[in-house]
């Protein structure tokens, strides 16, 4: 069975959309809902209620995504395969891949994160615990608070307020609606990402967005040391994903700079 698809839009500019960690499409919609003249292809991952399967790795979720795309006759080359944060793991397969079906790439924030030992057990059972005590709640709306008062995930979406509430919600109903082996399958694999193979022309496809204010900015030392050839961009004044959810409008004429 192959990923589902939601469509934003219906322009003739074609973008494959990789949603972050427990997001989805509506998570996007604000900031690709404003490009009038594109159509935009976001995967239901794997785990996910109603996706009818479990999350196995990225490598599997990114063929499935590429399984989609042919059945729904979206093969040919896109204009631009966009991830955000654990979006940006799972394209870095289909860069791998099959980079040939798209003409650029963009990866924000991504969550290459690369520990090990007793910090990745630390991350794990942060992760882990966080999940667990949302998927306690017997109701959403005090699922939803334990969330926003968590200072784990404040440290990466920021505090709770109008820019960012809406994805807080969406993922206490992704975390509180899916299998609890694909959730953890998900938090193993952004602690422990396995920096695939690109060659140079590869990397060049590629732009990563970075911000020297985010509280994971080291990561990019580490990107750049795998993947030198490709191109780097820095926002400043933004935390995790903070660009997407503050600035949809100056976001979407970024993204929209690069068709």
């Amino acid at each position: 069975m192959s990923a589902s698809l939601t469509v934003i839009g219906q322009g003739s500019r074609r973008i494959l959309a990789l949603p972050g960690l427990f997001a989805t499409a509506e998570s996007l919609r604000p900031v690709f809902a404003q490009l009038k003249d594109c159509t935009v292809l976001v995967p239901v991952y794997s785990g996910y209620a109603g996706s009818g399967r479990a999350y196995v790795n990225e490598e599997d979720e990114a063929a499935l995504i590429l399984q989609a795309l042919q059945e729904t006759g979206q093969s040919g080359p896109l204009d631009l395969l966009y991830g955000i944060s654990f979006g940006a793991n799972i394209g870095a397969y289909l860069v791998k891949e099959h980079s040939d079906l798209f003409r650029k790439v963009l990866f924000d924030t991504p969550m290459y994160f690369k520990v090990n030992g007793v910090l990745l057990k630390g991350l794990q059972k942060a992760l882990h615990s966080g999940v667990q005590a949302i998927r306690g709640y017997a109701q959403e709306e005090d699922a939803e608070k334990a969330l926003l008062e968590n200072s784990y995930f404040q440290k990466y979406l920021g505090n709770p307020n109008e820019a960012n509430r809406a994805l807080y919600q969406e993922i206490v109903r992704t975390m509180r609606s899916m299998d609890e082996a694909s959730a953890e399958r998900m938090l193993t694999a952004a602690a422990s990402f396995a920096y695939p193979h690109w060659n140079p022309e590869q990397q060049k496809q590629v732009i990563f967005l970075f911000s020297p204010d985010d509280p994971v900015q080291h990561v990019e030392k580490h990107v750049r040391e795998h993947y030198p050839d490709a191109r780097y961009s820095q926002v400043k004044g933004f935390g995790y994903c903070g660009f997407l959810t503050q600035e949809p409008k100056a976001y979407a004429g970024m993204v929209s700079s690069l068709l």
